[in-house]
């Protein structure tokens, strides 16, 4: 059990460098959370996977809205291991989606 943790805590680092200023604006999909959740449905996406809700499930990608913008990161034993935050919630769903992509195919 030990190397899946390991595993996960790596997968998130490698994210984290791809979530920079210059890469949002090559790339921008502009999307709000309710229409990033209509494509993950429609693309059947585990909904184990993520939550848009935030919280602290297990093994899951969340989003979540705070004070001062928006969160995105990984839940894993209630312990949350953060991936990036953001100002609007356009570049956040977009950090999800995009990590998502990586893990299940969506079209």
């Amino acid at each position: 059990m030990k190397k899946e943790v390991e595993f996960n805590t790596n997968l998130v680092k490698k994210y984290q460098s791809y979530y920079n200023k210059e890469y949002y604006e090559r790339c921008k999909i502009n999307m709000n959370k309710q229409e990033l959740e209509e494509v993950l449905l429609s693309n059947k996406v585990p909904k184990d996977l993520y939550s848009l809700s935030g919280g602290l499930p297990n093994e899951t990608y969340c989003l979540e809205k705070g004070k001062n913008g928006w969160h995105v990161y990984y839940s894993e034993r209630g312990i949350k291991t953060s991936i990036g935050h953001f100002e609007n919630e356009e570049v956040a769903c977009e950090c999800l989606l995009k990590i998502i992509k990586k893990i299940v195919s969506i079209v």
